[in-house]
């Protein structure tokens, strides 16, 4: 399934053109066999050093929030210490970004934000062996909204992201 809306890279694209783009957007599970299957089947990562500015990819509410990580790595006991932000969208979508750096998340669960807000820094807590923005669609979420089923993503900048789509 797609995403029935249209989203924005989740950075500031005034430096980098498309192509440059494409090149920065690596799927998941061409880096690491089984890392992104099953419900995150979808997600992308986009390789990006720490204190990178991530904007929200669309308008939206603040559903879930983590800041509290401090460390991330390779290692399974980093699995759930992502710092990670969820915006809920139109069409029962949500958007959500993992990997802020330590207190680098800038929003509050019931904020409302608009499409390209600054809504954090990118970092490297939890899950990965290099700093990057873990980036999702989902839909169908679980009972705190922190999480869902991915979705394949249009981004209205560069078009839909497909599986091998890089």
């Amino acid at each position: 399934m797609q995403s029935k809306n249209d989203y924005r890279l989740p950075l500031d694209l005034s430096r980098l053109g498309p192509k440059r783009w494409r090149k920065l957007l690596w799927l998941i599970e061409d880096w690491v066999a089984g890392a992104h299957s099953g419900t995150v089947r979808h997600a992308i990562d986009i390789m990006v050093p720490t204190g990178t500015p991530i904007v929200a990819a669309a308008s939206g509410l603040v559903v879930w929030v983590k800041n509290d990580g401090l460390y991330g790595g390779v290692a399974k006991k980093y699995w759930l210490q992502g710092n990670r932000v969820v915006i809920r969208h139109d069409h029962d979508e949500y958007s959500a970004y993992e990997h802020f750096k330590p207190q680098g998340v800038l929003v509050h669960v019931g904020q409302r934000v608009v499409e390209g807000e600054l809504i954090g820094y990118s970092g490297r807590t939890g899950y990965g062996f290099l700093p990057h923005l873990h980036f999702e669609i989902f839909q169908h979420p679980s009972a705190d909204c922190s999480e869902g089923e991915t979705i394949k993503i249009f981004f209205k900048d560069i078009g839909l992201v497909k599986d091998g789509d890089v």
